[in-house]
């Protein structure tokens, strides 16, 4: 039993690690997606300006093309990302029901502890450690569930800033057969 609950915080503590690597690869990402976004708009508007005095430049072209391929790489990285942040989720659930499922043996062993009659030292001993695995448990599985969360909302946020730099590129190209 403890080697398994063990093994179970190993693998809770390698979810962690793994979730704050995402956490660090979304805000790197997200600042990557706002500074192609600023860059977009700024070339967006020298398109436009240059379009409206009829004088179209084509390094302004080129600058757009090149921010076009740079976005469609950004957006790959971020669907990968994606990918990663779903795999975690995945083994992070997988965790928690394996968590889950201990504590149900540690609250049936807890439970048959307590209807044994017999107080014996050992008994009243395993008693204690059961029910301090059971809370153990219990806040593992809150935290768990609170990255879980986290996961989640990360993944959200990937997706929508994915689909964000997606629409912009859309736009550029659009602009750009446009003109």
């Amino acid at each position: 039993m403890r080697l398994m609950m063990n093994q179970l915080e190993e693998d809770l503590v390698s979810a962690r690690r793994r979730s704050d690597l995402y956490e660090s690869e979304l805000r790197e990402s997200r600042l990557a997606a706002e500074e192609f976004k600023r860059k977009a708009t700024e070339c967006q508007h020298k398109l436009m300006k240059a379009k409206d005095q009829g004088k179209p430049e084509v390094g302004e072209y080129s600058k757009l093309e090149k921010i076009n391929a740079e976005q469609q790489l950004k957006i790959q990285e971020l669907q990968e990302k994606l990918e990663k942040a779903v795999k975690a989720s995945a083994e992070a659930t997988e965790l928690l029901q394996n968590i889950r499922q201990a504590k149900e043996r540690a609250e049936r062993e807890l439970e048959k502890l307590q209807n044994r009659e017999d107080s014996s030292e050992g008994i009243k001993k395993k008693l204690v450690e059961a029910e301090e695995r059971r809370h153990s448990l219990e806040n593992k599985v809150k935290r768990l569930e609170t990255m879980e969360r986290r996961e989640n909302r990360l993944k959200d946020d990937i997706q929508t800033k994915s689909q964000q730099i997606q629409q912009m590129a859309d736009k550029i190209l659009v602009s750009r057969h446009e003109s």
